[in-house]
C-alpha cells in the first residue's frame, strides 16, 4: 500500500505540472541555500508508521538532513521508538519545480521493539525522491530507500536481529523552507 502511495503521489505531481496547473514557483536564488522544517510520516518495514521532524539544509546541488521520528504500537504497548537520522545527497533538477534527489540515510533508534530494550542500533541505506515546490517556501518530498540494513542489538541476553529492508521503506514529508 505504500508503495502505491509513492507512486500515486509521483503521478500526481506529474499530471499537476504537465498539465499547467502549477503555479509559477521558481527559486531564484539558489547561492544562499534554504533552510527547511518538515513534517513527516515514514515507514519501515513491517513496524508501521512513524512521525517525525527533520531540520534540512536545501542548496541547488545538494541536501543534508537532520531528522526526529517516533513510532509507538498503541495495540499491544510493547513497542515505543525514537529513532535519529542523517541523510545526504544530490539534486538534479527535472524543471524549475521538480527535484530528483539520492543520496544516503544513516541512523539509530532506541526504545522498545517488541517488549525488548533496545541496547544498539544502527540503520545505513542509500535513498532516492522526487521533491516538488508548491510555492518558494513548500516542498513537498516522497521518498523511497530501495535497500536498507538495519542491525539491532538488545538489552541482556535478547540477542541481536539484522533487517535488510528491501523497498519497503521511505515516506511523504512537507518542509517549509526559510
Amino acid at each position: 500500500m505504500f508503495k502505491k502511495t509513492l507512486l500515486g503521489m509521483a503521478i500526481a505531481l506529474s499530471l499537476y505540472q504537465t498539465c499547467g496547473y502549477a503555479q509559477d514557483a521558481t527559486i531564484t536564488t539558489y547561492d544562499d541555500g534554504h533552510w527547511a522544517l518538515q513534517g513527516m510520516v515514514t515507514k519501515m518495514g513491517s513496524d508501521g508508521a512513524a512521525a517525525g521532524l527533520g531540520v534540512l539544509r536545501y542548496e541547488k546541488n545538494y541536501e543534508v538532513g537532520l531528522d526526529f521520528n517516533a513510532h509507538f504500537n498503541n495495540a499491544s504497548d510493547e513497542t515505543r521508538q525514537t529513532s535519529v537520522g542523517l541523510l545526504g545527497g544530490l539534486r538534479y533538477w527535472l524543471t524549475p519545480q521538480t527535484v530528483f534527489a539520492y543520496g544516503l540515510n544513516l541512523g539509530t533508534q532506541f526504545g522498545k521493539d517488541e517488549g525488548k530494550t533496545i541496547s544498539f542500533s544502527g540503520i545505513v541505506g542509500p535513498y532516492v525522491s522526487i521533491e516538488y515546490y508548491l510555492s518558494k517556501q513548500v516542498l513537498l518530498s516522497a521518498w523511497i530507500n530501495p535497500y536498507l540494513f538495519e542491525y539491532d542489538k538488545y538489552q541482556g541476553d535478547m540477542g541481536s536481529i539484522t533487517t535488510h529492508h528491501i523497498f519497503n521503506t521511505g515516506g511523504l514529508g512537507i518542509s517549509y523552507l526559510f
